[in-house]
Protein backbone atom coordinates (compact mmCIF):
# COMPACT_ATOMS: atom_id res chain seq x y z
CA UNK A 1 0.00 0.00 0.00
CA UNK A 2 1.16 3.53 -0.41
CA UNK A 3 -0.11 5.96 2.35
CA UNK A 4 -0.35 9.56 0.90
CA UNK A 5 -1.93 12.77 1.77
CA UNK A 6 -4.95 13.81 -0.14
CA UNK A 7 -3.24 16.02 -2.70
CA UNK A 8 -1.14 12.93 -3.54
CA UNK A 9 -3.66 10.32 -3.62
CA UNK A 10 -5.96 12.93 -5.71
CA UNK A 11 -2.90 12.88 -8.35
CA UNK A 12 -2.69 9.60 -8.76
CA UNK A 13 -6.08 9.19 -9.29
CA UNK A 14 -6.53 11.67 -11.62
CA UNK A 15 -3.92 10.13 -13.61
CA UNK A 16 -5.42 6.86 -13.07
CA UNK A 17 -7.71 5.32 -16.35
CA UNK A 18 -10.74 3.15 -16.32
CA UNK A 19 -9.03 -0.08 -17.40
CA UNK A 20 -6.35 0.56 -14.50
CA UNK A 21 -8.21 2.36 -11.40
CA UNK A 22 -7.17 3.19 -7.69
CA UNK A 23 -8.26 1.55 -4.80
CA UNK A 24 -8.52 4.08 -1.93
CA UNK A 25 -8.30 3.25 1.68
CA UNK A 26 -8.67 4.41 4.99
CA UNK A 27 -5.34 4.45 7.13
CA UNK A 28 -4.37 4.39 10.89
CA UNK A 29 -3.26 7.85 10.38
CA UNK A 30 -6.22 9.71 9.98
CA UNK A 31 -4.92 12.33 7.96
CA UNK A 32 -3.58 10.15 5.22
CA UNK A 33 -4.87 7.74 2.78
CA UNK A 34 -3.33 4.06 1.62
CA UNK A 35 -3.84 4.14 -2.13
CA UNK A 36 -2.90 1.88 -4.83
CA UNK A 37 -3.96 0.13 -8.37
CA UNK A 38 -6.94 -1.85 -7.69
CA UNK A 39 -6.02 -4.84 -9.46
CA UNK A 40 -3.62 -5.42 -6.64
CA UNK A 41 -6.41 -5.56 -4.25
CA UNK A 42 -7.79 -8.03 -6.22
CA UNK A 43 -4.90 -10.53 -5.97
CA UNK A 44 -2.72 -9.45 -3.09
CA UNK A 45 -5.55 -8.09 -0.44
CA UNK A 46 -7.45 -10.60 1.69
CA UNK A 47 -11.56 -9.61 1.57
CA UNK A 48 -12.07 -9.13 5.21
CA UNK A 49 -9.57 -6.50 5.26
CA UNK A 50 -11.20 -4.79 2.06
CA UNK A 51 -14.60 -4.96 2.87
CA UNK A 52 -13.27 -3.03 6.43
CA UNK A 53 -11.31 -0.11 5.64
CA UNK A 54 -12.13 0.25 1.53
CA UNK A 55 -13.65 3.67 0.38
CA UNK A 56 -13.98 3.20 -3.16
CA UNK A 57 -12.25 2.72 -6.50
CA UNK A 58 -11.62 6.04 -8.72
CA UNK A 59 -10.60 7.12 -11.90
CA UNK A 60 -9.90 10.05 -13.97
CA UNK A 61 -12.92 9.68 -15.93
CA UNK A 62 -14.81 10.49 -12.47
CA UNK A 63 -15.80 13.88 -11.52
CA UNK A 64 -12.86 14.92 -9.30
CA UNK A 65 -13.80 17.31 -7.56
CA UNK A 66 -16.42 14.99 -6.01
CA UNK A 67 -14.40 11.89 -5.68
CA UNK A 68 -11.87 14.87 -3.37
CA UNK A 69 -14.93 15.58 -1.18
CA UNK A 70 -15.71 12.03 -0.70
CA UNK A 71 -12.46 11.18 0.16
CA UNK A 72 -11.73 14.34 2.41
CA UNK A 73 -15.03 13.22 4.40
CA UNK A 74 -13.19 10.65 5.01
CA UNK A 75 -9.90 12.08 6.77
CA UNK A 76 -12.23 15.15 8.13
CA UNK A 77 -10.61 17.77 6.36
CA UNK A 78 -10.76 20.18 3.89
CA UNK A 79 -7.30 20.19 2.77
CA UNK A 80 -6.60 23.76 0.78
CA UNK A 81 -4.77 23.22 -2.71
CA UNK A 82 -1.18 24.74 -2.97
CA UNK A 83 -2.50 27.19 -6.09
CA UNK A 84 -5.57 28.39 -3.75
CA UNK A 85 -2.96 29.13 -0.74
CA UNK A 86 -0.42 30.86 -2.74
CA UNK A 87 -2.88 33.41 -5.06
CA UNK A 88 -3.31 35.35 -2.00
Amino acid sequence: MSISTLSVTMGRIAAATEASPIAVFCSDSGLLLNAFFADTLKTNTPAEVCSRQLIGIYHNRMPLDAVRNELSAWIGEREVMPSVANAS
